[in-house]
């Protein structure tokens, strides 16, 4: 491995490891932020990492900084000399990057269900990229060790969305006053939509428009979670 990448490659495994570490700690101040952020982070420098050992380019002509996370992505997944994605992959990259975008510059609220979810997805497809592309293990940089004590075992992805939908009608009654938490719980559910459509991040306007709260929960606001299009792409993860 070129020096530059075997560098990324382990400023990427020092991300990942301190997102595990948060992820396994035992209170929850800012506990899924910093989960998400480093996550998120870990994934970039692994790109790069694979651009640069791949022979390709991450700092464009005459710029000052290296590229940027989603174009990182893009090339990953279109330019055959670097190309290691396929689109289930680049799928879950781009759903954790919305959640640390959101998480970083606004406001996400992520049940316990769904931050294991995407943060199991994203270690499955770590491990499996610097296998393909390094032959490396990841097992030779984290101890073997079962799932974390809990006291709410994961659930099954249908249990896991409806749990979600029924958590924002209970914010939802009348007289309730938590709008604000309301809308943070259909961003998580507004990104996975969005990326399953195509769209690259929400804006503001977009996930705080109060027509998203008054038509919910029907499924024209959310129309591809329900389906197995949704299902195949998290499992395949």
């Amino acid at each position: 491995m070129k020096k530059r990448a075997r560098i990324l490659f382990e400023k990427s495994l020092d991300s990942l490891l301190l997102s595990i570490e948060h992820f396994n700690r035992p209170w929850d101040r800012g506990r899924p932020e910093v989960v998400l952020i480093l996550l998120d982070r870990s994934y970039e420098l692994l790109l790069k990492a694979i651009i640069l050992h791949k022979g390709g380019k991450i700092r464009e002509p005459f710029a000052k900084e290296t590229i940027g996370h989603e174009k990182c992505v893009r090339k990953c997944l279109t330019e055959e000399q670097v190309k290691c994605l396929n689109e289930e992959q680049g799928l879950t990259i781009q759903i954790i990057n919305s959640f640390r975008d959101a998480a970083q510059h606004d406001l996400v609220e992520l049940s316990e269900q769904e931050l294991y979810m995407y943060s199991q997805a994203g270690l499955t497809l770590y491990r499996d990229l610097i296998k393909s592309e390094f032959q490396e293990n990841l097992k030779n940089y984290l101890p073997e060790r079962v799932l974390p004590i809990s006291v709410e075992p994961p659930k099954d992805l249908h249990s896991m969305i409806d749990a979600g939908f029924a958590e924002v009608r209970e914010l939802l009654k009348p007289r309730s006053r938590r709008q604000i938490e309301a809308k943070a719980k259909l961003k998580s559910l507004a990104i996975v939509e969005a990326s399953l459509e195509g769209i690259r991040s929400l804006t503001c306007r977009e996930t705080s428009d109060h027509s998203i709260l008054e038509s919910f929960p029907t499924v024209q606001v959310f129309p591809i979670l329900p389906t197995e299009m949704f299902w195949r792409h998290v499992v395949q993860a």
